[in-house]
């Protein structure tokens, strides 16, 4: 009989060789993100682990969201690219799922979302509407700058000639990023993630984030916040200032993080979610990035919509 586990110190360590040691899990899973989610925000976090006898059979990671801007819902995860149940079977996946609806249902949360990678069966809906767009790189620079579409080659030659420089860092670079990231994200009229949250994964993650800055005559004008984990690279959060934009010093930047990652010895530079056809989505294929459907699934009270798909959302 299954035992439900709520996610506390003691059980952390479970929690934590249950992810790392299963195949499908993904760096979002550690738990580690429960502080940076959590403390950032102050958003309740809800972790659940399916215990069958000695033996731990699934992993549910759901924080609690609620403002004025969005409807009561529990999400796995929000602000993250990717989440969602792990489970060894259909029985530690039902129990999972049940249990998460219980606790929706005492804190009257009109929604689950599950950001999964996988599809499954067991929810109310599916949303196919986003993808992941995913670079396989060869360890061979020059095949890599040849397998380039010319367009894209000449981008990035305008910006080295009009003097822009790319630097790379971690916590030091961290105000040359949120200078930009502000910026873009207001010009959008999009909600701005808090500094905080980002000074919280470089602490919690120091050897994974890594920091890119495009700079023109030692001011910040495209910057990228990068996570390293397993043989991928991962760009979850990036941003120009547009008054720049002719100058191509988005091309240049990514250009030089692909390198990054070629010399590292990595396998995959994981560009990030985006919805497809958006003109995210063309940029990123330029790069001759291929395109990972990703699974939004929902549970919802009978008669309660789901949300709606909103750009500006977590």
């Amino acid at each position: 009989m299954l035992k439900l586990l709520t996610v506390e110190d003691e059980s952390l360590q479970a929690w934590q060789e249950y992810v790392h040691n299963k195949p499908d899990a993904h760096f979002y899973h550690d738990y580690r993100w429960k502080t940076v989610l959590g403390g950032s925000f102050g958003h309740k976090p809800f972790y659940l682990l399916a215990q069958d006898g000695s033996r731990i059979s699934g992993a549910f990671p759901l924080i609690f969201m609620k403002s004025k801007i969005m409807r009561p819902c529990l999400i796995s995860l929000p602000f993250l690219n990717y989440g969602g149940m792990l489970a060894d079977n259909k029985e530690a996946e039902a129990f999972l799922l049940n249990s998460a609806i219980n606790i929706a249902n005492s804190i009257k949360a009109v929604y689950i979302e599950s950001r999964d990678l996988n599809s499954s069966s067991i929810y109310t809906a599916t949303r196919e509407h986003k993808v992941t767009m995913l670079l396989y790189l060869n360890n061979d620079i020059e095949a890599a700058w040849s397998g380039l579409d010319h367009k894209v080659r000449n981008e990035i030659r305008k910006a080295q000639k009009s003097g822009i420089e790319i630097k790379a860092g971690k916590a030091e670079m961290l105000s040359c990023f949120y200078e930009v990231f502000c910026r873009n994200m207001r010009d959008l009229g999009t909600p701005v993630l808090g500094r905080r949250f980002f000074e919280s994964i470089i602490k919690e993650f120091p050897e994974e984030a890594n920091i890119f800055v495009a700079e023109l005559n030692g001011r910040a004008i495209a910057s990228a916040f990068t996570l390293c984990h397993g043989d991928t690279m991962e760009v979850p959060w990036a941003s120009s200032i547009r008054d720049f934009n002719k100058l191509c010093p988005n091309e240049f930047l990514y250009w030089e993080m692909i390198k990054y990652a070629t010399l590292q010895k990595l396998k995959i530079f994981d560009f990030g979610r985006c919805t497809k056809d958006s003109g995210t989505y063309k940029f990123k294929k330029q790069w001759n990035a291929e395109a990972k459907q990703l699974y939004w699934h929902y549970w919802a009270y009978s008669g309660k919509e789901l949300p709606a798909d909103n750009p500006k959302k977590s």
